[in-house]
């Protein structure tokens, strides 16, 4: 370009991995539980204990059963058991079977259920009148909310977004910035914590961003069977940062088939008109979405494996409306004699002292007799002038106090998910599930202040925080999940109990401009722009009266994210105690990119068209014709190299059942979080006490650069007192 690369250009080559490493803000808190607990005391009727009584839970849908022997103060605990619908049965010979339910047992929950058994033959059978089980929470001291099936499909959801119900629990605000699209990830704070502190969890295998701890996938509302919302005072198995933790869990197959069809249909004709967000054609904004799917489940052989599948998509067409100020059409071609009224005058940079006031006698008027204050086009930048020519004309009154220009601006959004899942016994002391789900999501823009189609050029568009003026920024933004989870529960003996899991989430997102690959900015005269495919399109451009336009300040924009975790639980049952030990490891990587002004931003303020001397006058978009921005950038990679890193963590609970009424709650976790750190030590920081340059894996220095923190102990303690049958 003929003077835009006269003006010093600064480059971000590189930023400092001390800036990543803060960026990347605290851990999420991590849950073991995919299962419950439960537990009570069988007594006879004079209110002695019945110690050696046989207590059988049967899994209504499945068959499952699990038995257990009463101990010498007649209670029993069975542990990890899979969620879901149970009848429990309690005998012993010379008294009559007593059995309840059935009733809902929800993840990491210990659910109560006392037996009274009455003196007769074991033949006869007494059923527990009511639920069979106390609802209240009796031997923990955590604060949860569990959200089941029957509120998950009985509550009306905005987008069939299950998310939503969070709400309902105490605590709990909504953060997200919502585009009214599948794409948008979910955000939250819990009592005050920062979103980066939460951790989302289905069936116990981690699914937030490692970069940012947003949700990444929103599983179909018919293949969730609940979940569960901790916000405070957790036992040891969680850990890491004191945000909450939402644990999802998905539905399995039964012994009998079931599913479901599905098409929800949302759009306009029932929508009013909005007068004051549409002055230039008043009607309606149009609107079409669609939302279905299908889930089946059922026996793949009875009582031993079952299978679930499902699927959804959703489809959105829509239009975002907004308003912007864009540059007059005389502006455009240098005439700014409309200012001379208002006593300001666009000088020429170029003039020996600065302070010659353009004039253009050839397109002089009878209002304007001397064509002050406007430019030769003999003067204009060819860039300058192809860029704002290339952005719409007003379609409003320059007068109308939002902006000149009402933005109609096209929204596609397309979403797939799916998910399968395999429950499988192999015996009544042995039994696991595999549960794979994956989804791919595009959202995408057009260009809002593009001229219509045939117009000169893509890639026109609001700038940054334009947003919030109801202008998104034009572009694909796609993300695509895979999340396995592998479960395996093994009962050794009725008071060892031992679950192991393996998880995987791969996150990849993709965020590109329309003008992505098109070297436009070499095309149309800017020079030493366009220097790669990563450095194409157009720069961005910002102004003060009018809203910014060319590219996006970040785009392209690549995220790579994988994360597996292997975790092995061991529930122990002594006596009064009910121990619970534990341990996790877990992988992670890394490898985004994102540049910041990678196609370079020239900022425009009138500087260079007011008087050298005085500063008086001057227009910024006399500036953008005459091509002297007042500063510009042009960015390098902003990003880290691939980053990796190491956590691993160990705990021990202990549920001390110190009376039928008092349960203490005792636990202490350790955990060690490696620093983040580059497989080909591309790390560097530079050391202020020391004044050198510390380089990863160089001269003593390790691959972290950080020093590693080994003293992160975390004790636990809590109660939980049943005042009375009705107080806890």
């Amino acid at each position: 370009m003929e003077r835009i690369l006269d003006i010093a250009v600064g480059f971000a080559h590189s930023i400092p991995v001390c800036l990543v490493l803060l960026y990347l803000g605290p851990e999420p808190v991590y849950p073991q539980t995919t299962t419950g607990t439960i537990l009570g005391a069988v007594s006879d009727s004079s209110g002695s204990v019945v110690p050696g009584a046989t207590v059988t839970a049967t899994h209504v849908d499945t068959g499952l059963t699990r038995t257990t022997v009463t101990d010498g103060l007649g209670r029993y605990t069975l542990p990890q058991m899979p969620i879901g619908r149970y009848t429990v049965k309690g005998e012993l010979r010379g008294f009559k079977t007593a059995v309840s339910g059935p009733f809902e047992l929800v993840v990491d929950q210990k659910l109560r259920s006392d037996f009274v058994l009455a003196i007769g033959e074991m033949s006869e059978t007494v059923q527990v009148e009511g639920v069979g089980a106390t609802l209240l929470q009796t031997d923990q001291s955590d604060v949860n909310q569990i959200v089941q099936e029957k509120e998950i499909k009985g509550l009306p959801l905005n987008g069939r977004d299950f998310f939503s119900l969070l709400l309902l629990s105490n605590g709990v605000q909504d953060t997200s910035n919502d585009q009214g699209g599948a794409t948008t990830n979910v955000t939250f704070s819990i009592n005050g914590m920062r979103p980066e502190s939460n951790s989302v969890t289905l069936d116990g295998v981690e699914m937030s961003s490692i970069r940012e701890s947003d949700v990444d996938m929103r599983p179909n509302l018919d293949a969730v069977s609940e979940f569960k919302v901790l916000t405070s005072a957790f036992s040891a198995e969680y850990g890491h940062t004191a945000g909450g933790v939402i644990s999802i869990q998905t539905k399995g197959g039964s012994n009998e088939f079931h599913g479901s069809l599905f098409e929800f249909l949302r759009n306009d004709s029932l929508n009013a008109a909005n007068f004051f967000r549409n002055p230039v054609s008043p009607g309606k904004a149009p609107l079409k979405q669609n939302q279905f799917g299908f889930t089946l489940g059922g026996p793949i052989r009875k009582n031993k494996t079952f299978g679930f599948l499902d699927y959804q998509g959703y489809r959105l067409r829509k239009i975002n409306e907004g308003f912007a100020r864009v540059p007059e059409a005389a502006l455009r071609d240098g005439d700014f004699s409309s200012l001379l009224s208002q006593g300001i005058g666009i000088y020429d940079p170029d003039s020996p002292d600065g302070a010659s006031q353009f004039q253009d006698l050839s397109r002089a008027t009878p209002a304007n007799p001397q064509g002050l204050n406007i430019i030769p086009r003999s003067h204009f930048n060819s860039f300058g002038h192809y860029l704002l020519n290339a952005v719409a004309l007003p379609n409003l009154p320059d007068s109308y106090p939002f902006g000149n220009y009402f933005v109609r601006q096209q929204r596609r959004v397309n979403q797939d998910e799916a998910g399968l899942r395999v429950d499988h016994s192999f015996s009544t002391s042995d039994n696991m599930f595999a549960r794979y789900r994956w989804s791919d999501s595009l959202l995408n823009d057009a260009d809002s202040l593009a001229r219509p189609a045939d117009g000169p050029s893509p890639g026109i568009g609001g700038g940054y925080g334009d947003e919030a003026r109801g202008i998104p920024q034009g572009g694909t933004h796609r993300d695509r999940n895979n999340n396995l989870a592998v479960s395996e529960v093994h009962v050794f003996s009725p008071r060892l109990v031992n679950e192991a899991r393996f998880g995987f989430h791969r996150y990849r997102l993709d965020v590109i401009a329309h003008a992505f690959r098109q070297n436009l900015a070499e095309q149309f005269g800017l020079k030493g722009v366009n220097t790669g495919e990563l450095f194409s399109g157009l720069p961005a451009i910002y102004l003060n009266a009018y809203n910014n336009i060319g590219t996006d300040d970040f785009k392209p924009l690549y995220f790579r994210e994988t994360s597996i975790q292997f975790n092995d639980n061991v529930t122990l049952s002594l006596k009064k105690h009910s121990l619970k030990i534990g341990g996790e490891f877990r992988p992670r990587k890394q490898d985004n990119y994102y540049a910041l002004f990678p196609s370079g931003a020239f900022y425009f303020y009138g500087v260079k068209s007011s008087k050298s001397s005085s500063f008086e006058g001057g227009h910024e978009l006399a500036d953008v014709l005459l091509g002297y921005p007042w500063y510009s950038w042009h960015g390098r990679r902003f990003s880290s190299p691939v980053l990796e890193d190491r956590q691993y963590s160990f705990y021990v609970q202990d549920d001390w059942k110190l009376s039928e009424k008092l349960t203490l709650n005792f636990g202490v976790r350790y955990e060690y979080a490696t620093p983040f750190f580059s497989p080909g030590n591309e790390m560097s920081m530079f050391d202020i006490a020391e004044k050198r340059l510390l380089i990863a894996g160089k001269d003593g220095v390790s691959r972290y650069i950080v020093r590693p923190d080994h003293n992160d102990w975390g004790p636990r303690a809590g109660f939980a007192w049943q005042i009375d049958p009705k107080t806890t």
